[in-house]
């Protein structure tokens, strides 16, 4: 089998994850943190301490103010995608494709016929 990661263009992947977390702000992340917090759930819980949600909680674990809470989930989630690509470059026999539009299609197809050999 043939390992194929897609390698965004540089500044691309800053600027998708911007947009997802915009994104997730704009369609009421906060007011989903605040009903879970509600709800008795707490900031050490498992599902709490994912980017995203342990964000809004200080380090006393007080619903923290939404000041800075998306610049701090965009920071946290680069350097988690900075772990994942940290951790697929060291992978032996990863295939890295440009993600660009432009030939991706025909790109994976000579990987594929190729069998993922000498790529």
């Amino acid at each position: 089998f043939a390992v194929l990661a897609l390698a965004p263009p540089p500044g691309e992947l800053d600027a998708m994850i911007a947009a997802r977390v915009d994104a997730m702000l704009a369609a009421g992340l906060a007011d989903e943190v605040s009903a879970l917090r509600e709800a008795g759930h707490t900031p050490g819980e498992p599902g709490m301490r994912a980017i995203g949600y342990r964000e809004f909680f200080d380090a006393e674990g007080a619903f923290a103010p939404s000041a800075g809470i998306a610049a701090r989930i965009k920071l946290d989630t680069r350097r988690y995608a900075k772990r994942q690509m940290t951790f697929f470059r060291a992978l032996p026999g990863v295939e890295w494709i440009d993600r660009d539009p432009k030939g991706l299609a025909s790109r994976i197809r000579s990987i594929v016929h190729a069998g993922g050999a000498g790529l």
